[in-house]
Parts: structure tokens; sequence; C-alpha cells
């Protein structure tokens, strides 16, 4: 919610953002890209006030950081067409691209400090009376939203790492699907070689073990 909000508001999943390009992009296959690198592209960005632009300028803002080029459109469906294009990358929800990177149309690029992740929340206003219906649904997206977008169950997401010597442990394997296409590594194996794009379980990055 924005800030400032006055109301209720309940996280129930988290919300990955990262930087995404067309496959035929030069830097697919590079591991920990220099954030400052990607300043030089032309950066497709949402417009002021969407959550996505107020990331995106927190990211800049962080890492001191100038973007030389810029191209503002107003929806991430428009976003995805103009990276598939070849106009640019984009920082943007990996929720929103799930069947772009299952027909490969998309790729998610590996950036140091990415992915950025943020919370779903369900949220209403202070002091209302939810009907029935929403109480339903209210409930429903605190049991089951996590597991509708392959997070596994609240306990899972709670839960910390697991390290095993040499082998995958268990709940936190590579495995493709989750993130709706995002693969996924394993840190336990990855742990201290910059191929990690985030641990399954405890959502942090290699770094950070």
């Amino acid at each position: 919610p924005p800030d400032g909000f006055d109301g209720e508001k309940e996280a129930f999943a988290y919300h990955p953002l990262s930087f995404i390009a067309p496959p035929e992009h030069p830097l697919p296959n590079v591991k920990q890209i220099p954030l400052h690198v990607l300043m030089k592209e032309t950066l497709i960005i949402r417009e002021p006030g969407s959550g996505t632009r107020s990331v995106f300028e927190r990211l800049l803002v962080t890492h001191r950081l100038d973007a030389a080029r810029t191209l503002q459109m107003d929806s991430n469906e428009t976003i995805k067409q103009a990276v598939m294009a070849g106009m640019g990358i984009a920082l943007l929800s990996l929720h929103t691209i799930g069947l772009e990177l299952e027909i490969k149309r998309l790729i998610v690029l590996n950036v140091e400090s990415l992915p950025v992740m943020r919370r779903w929340y369900i949220a209403h206003r202070m002091g209302k009376r939810l009907s029935p219906a929403a109480v339903a649904f209210r409930q429903f997206l605190l049991d089951e939203g996590a597991v509708l977008l392959g997070q596994g169950s609240d306990k899972a997401e709670k839960a910390p790492c697991q390290k095993a010597d040499g082998k995958r442990a268990s709940g936190i394997a590579a495995r493709s699907g989750s993130w709706q296409g995002m693969r996924l590594e394993n840190c336990t194996t990855l742990c201290g070689r910059v191929d990690l794009v985030y641990c399954l379980r405890c959502y942090r990055s290699c770094r950070e073990h």
C-alpha cells in the first residue's frame, strides 16, 4: 500500500521484481551483472505513482545511479511488448511474465542486488465492516495466496535455510516453475559462487548466508 495508507493491511506473499530483456540481449548468460552496467541501456519504466516506478526510483537512489535513457509506458503489458520488440529492458514484477518466460520471449537478467523482494498485501479501509464474501476472500488469500504464487506454505517461507554438505537441501532444490516460470537455484550448492537467483525458502541472496 502507498505511504500514509489509512487502513489495515496484511502481507500474504512475496513479490519479486527484476530486470527483464529479450532473449537476444547480449547479457543473458552474464552472472551478477553490476547494476551500473544496466544504466547504459534504454530503460522502459512505468508512470509516476506506479509501485513499480517507485521501486525503480528507490533502486537508483540507493545505488546512486542515473539512467542514461528512459521510455515511460503506463502498463505492464505495453512494457512487455516493448521489451520483446527490442526497445529496451525493464524492471518488472516476475509475477507478470510467466507466459513470456515459458515460451522464451523474455528472459530475467541475473543482476547483483536483485530481485527486489516486496510483499503482496490484502488491504481495506480502517474500521470498514467486511461482507461475508470479503471475509472469505481475505482468509483465502492469507491461507492460499503464497501457494498459488508458487511460494509454498507460510511455514516453508519462514523456515531458515537448511544447509547440506554438497547436497541439495530438502525444499530448496533447484527447479523450474516457481515464480511463474523463473528458474530458481539452490542456495545450498551455489553459496559462495555467483550463480544464485535467490533461495526458495528464505528469499535472500547468496551473499547474506
